[in-house]
């Protein structure tokens, strides 16, 4: 799968550059970006969009991306039974997912996380 790579202006909409990546591209660059804050954006398909804050000055900046597929709430790249019962203990309250990335990848219904969530991850590790 390709990795699309945007660069966004922050408060903007339009993207100053961007890049593709082959499933084998281990890095990117983008050269010439006028220094001030940008959104990074990372888009692959079959994985949750990523989006980085970024700060560019002078000097190179080095950015680690890391990508996961729907319902992989652990954010280790696989989903598994694991990743559902830290769904669960976060819908129940008792260990809250700890960044907004991991619940969108938790999301696996569209709305807000819920026991659906739970029930739908479930089902679908059956499977697997």
């Amino acid at each position: 799968a390709v990795t699309k790579i945007s660069l966004i202006p922050a408060g903007e909409a339009t993207e100053v550059c961007a890049t593709e990546l082959s499933a084998e591209g281990t890095g990117y660059l983008l050269e010439n970006i006028a220094p001030g804050s940008y959104i990074l954006r990372a888009v692959r398909q079959g994985d949750v969009t990523r989006e980085y804050s970024l700060l560019i000055s002078d000097a190179d900046v080095k950015r680690n991306i890391l990508l996961c597929p729907p319902g992989d709430a652990n954010t280790d790249g696989r989903v598994n039974i694991v990743d559902a019962a830290r769904l669960y203990a976060h819908v129940r309250g008792v260990t809250l997912l700890p960044d907004a990335y991991s619940r969108e990848c938790a999301n696996v219904t569209g709305g807000s996380l819920n026991i659906l969530d739970c029930a739908v991850l479930y089902s679908q590790i059956r499977t697997l």
